[in-house]
């Protein structure tokens, strides 16, 4: 386990939560989370040992749905037409 002096310092949660974000993009079923660190007054990224399995995988869960949606911005089935599928 890397100690907080090893890990990457952001600002605020925001700055945080967009690399946090980026990695979870990556990874599936991670309990990784932001936290704030008195020590270097900032935000780190580490992992949550007590965060529930029911927690990460509503937020998995979540993260597909948001993709889905976003996707579907994009892409609209209705268009192909002709095409069997």
């Amino acid at each position: 386990m890397k100690s907080c002096d090893e890990k990457k310092q952001y600002k605020n949660f925001r700055e945080g939560n967009i690399e946090l974000n980026k990695i979870l993009q990556k990874i599936l079923f991670s309990n990784l989370n932001t936290y704030w660190c008195k020590k270097h007054n900032c935000v780190h990224i580490g992992h949550n040992y007590r965060m529930k399995n029911e927690t990460i995988l509503k937020r998995q869960f979540n993260s597909i749905k948001n993709f889905v949606i976003s996707s579907e911005e994009y892409f609209n089935p209705n268009e192909l037409v002709g095409i069997e599928v």
